[in-house]
């Protein structure tokens, strides 16, 4: 056994750790930007709901789109252990996510930016734990 791989079976759980709650950082930004966010776009008086204008973070309706964000545990592959922040809850269309049709708009309906705005936010904090580490260890 290589010393990469003798370290990599040694600090596994750190990694995994890590990897999980930098993914949960991401989700946890990404939620955070429609939670804060105040709408201003049309108001749908039957509903009682303001939508989100352009360039906004999505408005917080039902609260379905934000209950859908999830961590996916880590998964080692090879030397590099990964888990992501995702959401799998498909548009009303059934066609694609709604994330997708949110993040990036359609035809119908401009960009609602929150998952690279949230994984901006998140990085700040993941690097920030990332030189704790280092500081800890000496680096």
């Amino acid at each position: 056994m290589s010393w990469a791989e003798q370290a990599m079976r040694q600090l596994a759980p750190q990694i995994e750790a890590f990897t999980e709650n930098s993914a949960t950082i991401v989700r946890d930004e990404v939620v955070a930007l429609m939670e804060e966010s105040s709408p201003s776009g049309v108001h749908y008086k039957s509903r009682g709901h303001r939508a989100s204008a352009e360039g906004e973070p999505p408005a917080v309706e039902d609260g379905d789109y934000i209950e859908s964000w999830k961590v996916s545990p880590p998964e080692q592959r090879g030397s590099q252990v990964m888990s992501g922040a995702y959401t799998d809850l498909m548009a009303d269309d059934g066609r694609e996510l709604r994330g997708v049709y949110l993040e990036y708009g359609t035809h119908a309906m401009g960009a609602r930016p929150h998952v690279g705005p949230g994984t901006d936010r998140a990085r700040i904090r993941v690097n920030h734990g990332i030189r704790r580490i280092n500081r800890r260890s000496g680096r």
